[in-house]
């Protein structure tokens, strides 16, 4: 079952721009600082599961990353609480995908992971990008993120 995923999509358009975010109190968005790779990857270790191959090894994971040309570390997108720790992160490419989106356990079900979605739509506006997708896994833990995209206008591609 790990392996099956749907693919959404939802257009970004100047007719319907996507919802700014609205951060709870204690909560905000920045970029990525220099060094804090190895955090958002165990960051995402923790939300998608040790046996997520892809996020192996944090060098090689960051070393894949930065090769592809569609990145932009603009596009490393950060939550942080009152004492400015990550507790939220997303990856976006800028043709449109967004490549990686979680929220720390412990701080889940404040919509921090739909402001998420809402600031990654927002830097995918800026750049001027036709849609936005996103993957999904079939599973349980996902259903939350479903949910939200579907909340922002995604449908299943």
């Amino acid at each position: 079952m790990a392996d099956e995923a749907v693919f959404l999509r939802r257009p970004l358009l100047a007719a319907h721009p996507a919802p700014f975010p609205a951060w709870p109190d204690g909560f905000a968005l920045f970029g990525l600082a220099e060094g804090e790779e190895p955090i958002v990857h165990a960051l995402l270790r923790a939300a998608h599961g040790e046996a997520s191959t892809h996020l192996a090894d944090p060098a090689d994971w960051w070393a894949q990353i930065t090769r592809d040309p569609e990145f932009s570390r603009d596009l490393c997108l950060v939550v942080r609480d009152a004492t400015r720790a990550p507790v939220g992160f997303a990856l976006c490419w800028s043709g449109g995908f967004i490549a990686e989106i979680a929220v720390e356990q412990g701080v889940r079900g404040r919509g921090l992971g739909e402001n998420l979605l809402r600031a990654c739509l927002k830097a995918l506006e800026r750049l001027g990008a036709p849609h936005a997708r996103l993957r999904c896994q079939v599973e349980p833990e996902d259903g939350p993120l479903r949910s939200a995209a579907a909340r922002l206008g995604f449908v299943a591609e």
